[in-house]
This record gives structure tokens, C-alpha cells and sequence, in this order.
């Protein structure tokens, strides 16, 4: 039972003390509403990578853009990770950032990752912006990867997908639902071309063995896919040049053997213990007699001179951006992981200059972590301006 006031006096007192409460709690409530920023996409500059050819010979006539951006999937935000951002990781506030971005640097190619609600939102927003799309999901995963072009710019000459569970190349060590897409576009009344993969390779950080395999897997296969499209004298692209990209979110540090392997470089000490390890951890339930030793399996990489196009040995990479072997210090600003992840791979033999990348933003804009005000997902975009 609760207690009555002894006089009239104190039953004034209280009510006066529950007024006050109430206005403050008005006047809490409104500050908190005011101080809420309207997410906006922080706009990123180009900035022009040096050359060394000389004026004359480095002239293209030709430049397109190229995207990768793993957007977050919305049904992985876990709320308890992000529970000071509650208007910036919203759905509808969220998606129309992202769509701006993209909008914003409008690249010719777009690698994305982590999409869901392609269906009812991505697809009809991508199609109005003139983009045709390709999409592809693990039956056993809600989100996926998708290529898109400027229908105005490429026409599709073929297009396949690679499930990394099922590759013959090399028994998995996971289950873990991860693809790649391989697609090659003809540069509309030109004879020049693209093959270009998108892929987002595991994640867990103690699976560097899977990972290796997977990037392994990515590279070989789309370089088989460039073979048969280049040497298919049956129809119009047989006087066609093709030009390879392997794009992506390959969960992958700069320091990693996967890292290492694509770029075709001799593992050293601290990488292929660090396969070992990783090959010890795999679980008991996975028969390690059936999967490749460590030395078979790097056997089995086609090598390859990959490079990434943000690599600080190009000149535009800023030192404050500098990270590991000359990669970006962070693609990735999530909660609870800050550092690069995503890349633009070419191939250093093609004929290609990389005009410009897209800068990295100042960290303060990316603080206490992403997605925030300024941005729309966990990861930063990549682009670049490429002539050819």
C-alpha cells in the first residue's frame, strides 16, 4: 500500500518534484533529437597518380571508373555492436546512403558484397541509375555479391560463378558459403574488354588456410576464364583485347599469406606459420587426409602479377593512409576490426594507367566507428579512374 502524505503541504511538494521530472525529461528528450545529424555522404576527391611514362606515351583516349564497396548486409547488423548509432543503422536512412554513393562516383564497374534485399530494393535502384546487374547468393546465406555495368558503356559476353565448397581445384577445410562472380564485358564498339571478379572470400580470422585456398581458387579460375574468352576464335571476340581485375572484400590483412600469394610473392617465416597454425585449428570433423598440405596447395596457384590499385607504391596513397605493405591503413571501420580488407587487383602486365584513386577520408570522419553520419556501411569504397 502506498503511503499517503501527512498534510496538504507535502502533497503539494511532490507534485511540484514529478512536474520538474517530467520537463526534464522534455527537455533531455529534445536536445537528444536536436543534436541527431542527418546522415549525409561525406564526399571523397580524386587524387591523380603519378606517372613515369612520358607525356606523350601515357595519352589514352579511353577511361572508365571501377567499384568495389561491400555495403553491410542489413539482417548482420547486431544492434548490441552498434547501440549509440541508432539512426544511422536504420534500413530506410541507411539504404539511401549507400544508393548516394554509388550515385556519387556513378563507377562503370561495381563490384558490391553483403547484399540482401536485392529483390525489393538494390536491383530496381541500380537498374534506374543504368546499371545492368548480375547477382548470385550461397543457397545457404540471406546475402550476396553482385557485378554491375553501364548497359550504355559494356555489353555481357559471359558470365559464370564459382562456389568455393565445391571447387574441384582443392577440398574445403570449411563450410562456409562463400563465392565469387567472373564476368566479361565488351567495351561498346571497341575491341577491348573485361574480365573482372568480385568475390567475398571467409572471414574468421584463425582460417588463413581457407582463405589462401579460396584466393587461390579466385585467381586460377578467373585467369581460365580469361584464357577461353581470349582464345575463343568462333566469335567476334577472338581480335579482342581482354583486360583482367579481381576485385573484392578478401578478408584478407596485407600481412596475410593470401595477400602474399596473389601478389606472387615468397611467403615468409612469420606467413607460413602462420598457415600451420591455421591448418592445425581446422575442425575435427573435417578428414585432413582428403585436404591439400600446405606446400600442394600453394603449388597449385597459377602465378600471377597482381597489384593493388591503392598500393602507396603508385604515389597517391598519402602516408597518414599508408598501412601495411603499402596498403591502405583501413578499408574496414567496424566495431570491432579497423583495418584493410577490400581491394582493386590489375593485372601489372596489361596496358593499363591508373589515373586516380578515390582518397581516403580523414579518420576523425570514420570515429568512434562506422556506419556512422558519413557513411552508410562498415567499409569504405574503393574506385579508381582507369585509362586505357
Amino acid at each position: 500500500m502506498s503511503k499517503i502524505p501527512a498534510n496538504i503541504e507535502e502533497l503539494r511538494r511532490l507534485k511540484k518534484l514529478k512536474k520538474a521530472e517530467q520537463k526534464l525529461k522534455s527537455t533531455q528528450g529534445q536536445q537528444k533529437h536536436t543534436q541527431q545529424v542527418e546522415p549525409k555522404v561525406l564526399r571523397r576527391e580524386f587524387v591523380d597518380v603519378p606517372t613515369k611514362l612520358e607525356p606523350e606515351s601515357h595519352k589514352r583516349s579511353r577511361k572508365i571508373c571501377v567499384m568495389t564497396f561491400n555495403v553491410l548486409a542489413q539482417l548482420l547488423i547486431k544492434r548490441e555492436l552498434f547501440s549509440d548509432k541508432e539512426n544511422v543503422i536504420k534500413w530506410k536512412p541507411r539504404r539511401k546512403m549507400i544508393i548516394d554513393e554509388i550515385r556519387l562516383y556513378s563507377p562503370d564497374i561495381l563490384a558490391l558484397q553483403e547484399l540482401d534485399n536485392y529483390d525489393t530494393f538494390y536491383q530496381q535502384e541500380l537498374i534506374q541509375m543504368g546499371y545492368n546487374v548480375e547477382y548470385c547468393h550461397h543457397p545457404t546465406k540471406k546475402h550476396g555479391c553482385a557485378i554491375a555495368f553501364k548497359e550504355h558503356v559494356f555489353k555481357m559476353v559471359d558470365y559464370e560463378t564459382i562456389d568455393y565448397g565445391t571447387d574441384h581445384l582443392s577440398l574445403p577445410s570449411y563450410g562456409t558459403g562463400n563465392i565469387a562472380q567472373l564476368i566479361a564485358l565488351q567495351y561498346k564498339n571497341d575491341p577491348i574488354g573485361f574480365i573482372v571478379g568480385n568475390t567475398h572470400l571467409y572471414w574468421r580470422p584463425i582460417a588463413g588456410y581457407e582463405r589462401a585456398r579460396q584466393s587461390i581458387i579466385y585467381s586460377n579460375t578467373l585467369l581460365e576464364f580469361y584464357d577461353r574468352i581470349s582464345n575463343d576464335s568462333s566469335n567476334v571476340n577472338k581480335d579482342r583485347k581482354w583486360i583482367p581485375f579481381l576485385f573484392g572484400d578478401f578478408n584478407t590483412t596485407p600481412d596475410e599469406p593470401a595477400h602474399a600469394i596473389l601478389l606472387n610473392r615468397q611467403l615468409t617465416e612469420e606467413q607460413y606459420k602462420e598457415l600451420q597454425e591455421s591448418y592445425s585449428a581446422i575442425p575435427e570433423d573435417i578428414d585432413k587426409t582428403k585436404l591439400d598440405s600446405i606446400d600442394v596447395l600453394l603449388e597449385k596457384y597459377r602465378p600471377m602479377a597482381w597489384k593493388s590499385m591503392y598500393n602507396s607504391s603508385h604515389g597517391a596513397l598519402s602516408l597518414a593512409d599508408e598501412g601495411l605493405n603499402g596498403e591502405p591503413k583501413y578499408t574496414n571501420y567496424a566495431p570491432v576490426y579497423k583495418g584493410c580488407l577490400d581491394y582493386l587487383f590489375y593485372d601489372m602486365a596489361s596496358d593499363i594507367i591508373i589515373q586516380s584513386i578515390l582518397s581516403l577520408p580523414k579518420e576523425e570522419s570514420l570515429q568512434p566507428s562506422l556506419p556512422n553520419k558519413n557513411f552508410g556501411s562498415d567499409h569504405l569504397c574503393l574506385t579508381a579512374m582507369i585509362e586505357f
